[in-house]
């Protein structure tokens, strides 16, 4: 097993929040582990028929609770932040909630009065470091990455199969459906793109209710990010064709979801807003996005971490369990 597999495991299976952790292995080139326990919490590992990155939404069936973390295999997250993206979601089931919003350019098309070319843009803060005054804040956010969120289970379903949603109450129209299937094949096409591919599907889900899919939760704790260590020079996020694919990608998932919806990729206002009450207690509001200045990750550059965090593995020893307050606006 890989030792950062090793030590996420290890770290995220001692959080009292977390009661099944599931790995979706694609490592052809070595068996999967057996199934097995850590702290109490069950590890389970699956091995997908087929290699495309649209199986990290596949609808297992051994998925017991409502709420799932998606989470990519480099990222370390700290208890206190996973307890208050666990309240944000309790509030807010039918979005999908996490810590980092992605935001959209929109550049008019000489060809329709209502398509847009969209342009991603993959910094971290909004404006970009060392561009303001020069550039100016977005007046929202379009996207929010799997690298770290929540979402309901349903959504694996809808993703995957479309369909309607009893626990929360929507459905994928039947008009969706030829987005949904070109969902799937720009990912398997390109090895990209499926996380852009969640929000639009959630999106898709909302149209009829006037919300958007994306709503983000500001973490009170720097996260850790080991992409670097794990993937070296070989990582998808590291390919010189990335971004210039996942610009592709964007348009052409919004062409399908103009043709329906007869609007542009939505824009997120809102935020979910954090403040440390205490050692132990956050509150969150829903409040108004303004901006996105502060780097709310570290890379991290050993596996080893160290004792501060954001990069140390340490298993917090509070007795206490922590708590989020959520206060509606």
């Amino acid at each position: 097993m890989p030792r950062l597999l090793a030590k996420q495991l290890s770290y995220y299976g001692a959080s009292p929040l977390i009661s099944t952790i599931i790995v979706i292995w694609h490592n052809i080139a070595a068996p999967a582990p057996k199934h097995g326990i850590i702290h109490g919490t069950y590890i389970r590992f699956e091995v997908p028929s087929s290699d495309t990155l649209n199986n990290r939404f596949v609808p297992l069936t051994t998925v017991t609770t409502e709420c799932i973390m998606v989470l990519d295999d480099d990222m370390k997250i700290h208890y206190q932040d996973l307890a208050n993206l666990f309240e944000a979601w309790k509030h807010n089931p039918r979005n999908v909630v996490g810590f980092m919003p992605r935001w959209v350019d929109h550049v008019k098309s000489s060809r329709s009065n209502s398509t847009h070319n969209l342009l991603y843009r993959s910094q971290s803060e909004d404006p970009e470091i060392g561009s303001f005054p020069k550039k100016r804040p977005h007046k929202g956010y379009s996207l929010i990455l799997t690298k770290a969120l929540m979402v309901h289970r349903d959504y694996m379903r809808l993703y995957t199969c479309g369909g309607e949603s009893d626990d929360l109450r929507i459905s994928i129209p039947s008009k969706f459906d030829q987005m949904r299937r070109a969902i799937h094949r720009i990912v398997d096409s390109s090895l990209n793109c499926e996380d852009i591919g969640l929000n639009f599907v959630v999106n898709a889900a909302l149209s009829s209710l006037g919300k958007v899919a994306p709503l983000y939760v500001q973490p009170v704790h720097i996260m850790g990010d080991f992409g670097k260590v794990r993937s070296g020079k070989g990582g998808l996020h590291q390919r010189k064709s990335h971004m210039g694919g996942r610009d592709q990608c964007l348009n052409q998932i919004n062409r399908e979801f103009v043709r329906v919806a007869k609007v542009n990729l939505p824009l997120q206002k809102k935020i979910i807003a954090a403040s440390r009450v205490d050692e132990l207690t956050t509150l969150l509001t829903m409040a108004r996005y303004h901006d996105h200045r502060k780097r709310l990750h570290d890379d991290c550059t050993s596996l080893n971490g160290h004792e501060d965090e954001p990069c140390s593995w340490n298993v917090p020893t509070f007795d206490v369990a922590y708590k989020s307050i959520y206060k509606r606006s």
